[in-house]
């Protein structure tokens, strides 16, 4: 008697909860996807460096998505007016000759070919991140005729525009993030290719 309602509760209860259960986890299926799909990438500043009148500033781009990024453009803003641009191609921020051309002419002009000199260059536009993957950019900024490590915080704004028509504005406290010419050499040179 008790094997008969075991298996008239499993006859009739049992595709109801099988199907309640396969709706609850295609529901969950969705929502995490559109979650993944449209997850906002995330922006830190590492270092900013001044060289004359140029501004370099280190971004670290996390891309949490499912979909590919683009960052298209970068603006510096002062008091909410767009003030300087990002260079869009690539600069050569520092660079550092292989010892053996140092010796003499002759093995210099040798190994020019065979064995360039690192170099360490700025990013340019535009800079793709492939989903669920992280980047470090360099950005130069150049005529900066401003001091910005003088503005007061809040004054001075880092504009990103990415993918279509998204932006992200990021406050900077320049003061705060610049580093010195020989921390400077150091973090290039470890980027050099």
């Amino acid at each position: 008697m008790n094997t008969h309602l075991i298996i008239s509760f499993f006859l009739k209860y049992w595709s109801p909860i099988v199907a309640t259960l396969a709706f609850l986890l295609s529901v969950y299926s969705g929502v995490n996807t559109w979650i993944t799909k449209h997850a906002k990438p995330l922006f830190h500043i590492n270092w900013i460096h001044k060289i004359s009148s140029q501004y370099n500033i280190s971004l670290e781009i996390y891309n949490p998505s499912s979909k590919p990024i683009s960052l298209r453009k970068a603006n510096i803003t002062i008091n909410r007016k767009i003030k300087f641009k990002a260079i869009s191609y690539p600069l050569i921020l520092s660079s550092q000759e292989p010892e053996h051309h140092l010796k003499d002419k002759k093995s210099y002009q040798l190994a020019t070919f065979t064995d360039p000199a690192k170099v360490c260059w700025s990013t340019g536009f535009p800079v793709n991140i492939n989903p669920f993957t992280s980047r470090n950019i360099i950005l130069p900024f150049q005529s900066v005729d401003i001091d910005l490590e003088k503005l007061k915080p809040g004054q001075c704004e880092l504009i990103l525009k990415y993918n279509k028509r998204s932006k992200k504005t990021i406050e900077l406290s320049v003061k705060e993030l610049l580093i010195n010419e020989q921390e400077y050499t150091r973090r290039t040179y470890a980027l050099m290719s």
